[in-house]
């Protein structure tokens, strides 16, 4: 149905977001083109943030219990 974005592209929309909403806030008078400007920001910093939060939570090591007997803990032996 749609192709991706490329990557430059994707990596860049919350700058563009917030750089286009800044220029909005500025260039137009009007109320409705205040809160143009606003929610296009708005959108450029959850987006981005989302992203951030993503990605740190993507890279962090998964902790393992390496202590003795850890794997009886998780899975105990059947019981006969």
């Amino acid at each position: 149905m749609f192709k991706s974005l490329p990557y430059w592209l994707y990596e860049a929309l919350p700058y563009v977001y917030v750089g286009v909403g800044s220029v909005v806030i500025y260039a137009l008078d009007a109320f409705i083109g205040k809160l143009s400007g606003v929610l296009l920001i708005s959108a450029g910093v959850v987006i981005g943030h989302l992203r951030f939060v993503y990605r740190r939570h993507r890279r962090r090591p998964v902790k393992r219990d390496l202590s003795w007997g850890a794997n009886q803990r998780e899975n105990p032996p059947p019981k006969k």
